[in-house]
């Protein structure tokens, strides 16, 4: 007999006669569909439809916006090769705007990992935390871990735009971060994990530093910071600036500041600091700093600084660091840049669309792990079939 319908129609058939069959786990052995979701749908019904994803699904978001948090309801995929993947329609713009709530998307614990995040708006203007959050409930072993966020804009936070605690192997790949935090406490990615990809990101206008790299206690390890433009990051209001800055990496070993554009900070460009060791430091432009173009400071260990350029700042250049080692080709001066400074790019354009001015790539690093999604269906569409028809379908249906 043949089936009538695929899994994906069985689900969408699910959803247009509300008949709930997601939760008793009637699609777990069948193939990997694309679905989709529309703001007219209600958060129970989308909720439902997120529950009933499994490692290789696709959750396509038409534009709009949703009024409700994500807390925790994306299930996790098994690899990057079998991922759980919530991503915009072509051409559209999904914004998740709660109207309440801790934050816009928040990911807990491990079971909620292998997720993949593309061409959303998190607009937190209405929440009391941060924007996006992977973390842990009861036990740091057991985070949420190998995470992507993409192609999206993170904005208007009253904590952080991105908070990840104890988040391992999570990745943060160009997205639009601005208007974030209210203390000196609050940036636009606060990276308190280790083993993280973060590029090709626009942080701009939060509260304190674009880049946060830092963990009480220490132990962080090998984060890669790589190909972001950041600028008129710091509120000159704070009373406290201390070390912030528009990358400000600690707190462990091994990580690389890679190929990064940095301008128009009142504080500082970029800090090296507490407790930090083995750090690289390579190819980085540094512009338009009142402060400190790039500071090396006291408890940062052998720390490697190597085809920086650093101009029009009143410090160009501070190390005070033990161990540093000039890797050479690095120019420092408080003159003006050569060719000028670039301009930033607009507020609110496509970030897929702006490239990232830095000078030339010096480094070959590889990222942690590449990521080719293969081909998926934009839209899902299903004839309207009685219950008995679901059932075959469920018995029945392929992928």
């Amino acid at each position: 007999m043949s089936p009538c319908c695929t899994r994906r129609q069985a689900i969408q058939i699910s959803i247009q006669s509300g008949l709930g069959l997601f939760a008793g786990g009637f699609f777990s052995s069948l193939g990997a569909v694309t679905v989709e979701v529309n703001p007219g749908m209600s958060p129970s019904t989308i909720f439902s439809i997120l529950a009933a994803l499994k490692p290789g699904d696709t959750c396509v978001w038409r534009g709009g916006i949703y009024a409700f948090e994500l807390m925790n309801v994306i299930p996790g995929g098994t690899s990057w090769s079998a991922p759980v993947t919530l991503r915009a329609a072509a051409g559209e713009k999904p914004i998740i705007k709660p109207n309440s709530g801790a934050r816009c998307i928040s990911i807990v614990d491990s079971s909620h990992s292998y997720i993949i995040i593309d061409g959303f708006v998190l607009d937190a203007d209405n929440v009391s935390y941060d924007a996006f959050k992977v973390t842990w409930s009861s036990n740091p072993s057991t985070a949420a871990h190998h995470v992507r966020l993409m192609n999206s804009e993170v904005k208007n936070a009253y904590g952080n735009g991105i908070l990840t605690t104890d988040a391992h192997y999570c990745e943060f790949i160009r997205n639009d971060i601005h208007h974030n935090g209210h203390s000196n406490q609050e940036h636009g990615l606060y990276l308190a994990s280790s083993y993280s990809l973060v590029e090709e990101n626009l942080m701009h206008d939060n509260y304190m530093g674009g880049v946060h790299c830092y963990r009480d206690g220490g132990g962080l390890k090998n984060n890669i910071i790589r190909r972001n433009r950041t600028w008129h990051n710091f509120n000159p209001a704070s009373p406290t600036p201390g070390n912030n800055a528009d990358f400000m990496v600690g707190s462990g070993s091994g990580h690389q500041v890679i190929d990064n554009d940095s301008s128009d900070n009142p504080v500082g460009g970029m800090v090296i600091e507490y407790g930090s060791s083995d750090v690289m430091v390579q190819g980085n432009r540094v512009s338009n700093i009142r402060g400190v173009g790039l500071k090396v400071g006291p408890a940062a260990i052998r720390t490697t600084v190597k085809n920086n350029y650093v101009c029009s700042s009143a410090i160009p250049y501070q190390n005070t660091g033990s161990g540093t080692i000039d890797g050479g080709g690095n120019s420092f001066t408080s003159g003006a840049c050569s060719g000028g400074a670039p301009p930033p790019p607009p507020i609110n354009v496509d970030v897929t669309q702006i490239p990232v001015v830095t000078q030339p790539p010096t480094s070959s690093v590889s990222p942690i792990t590449s990521y080719s999604p293969g081909p998926t269906t934009a839209g899902v569409s299903a004839p309207f079939l009685i219950a008995g028809v679901i059932g075959a379908a469920l018995l029945l249906g392929g992928d």
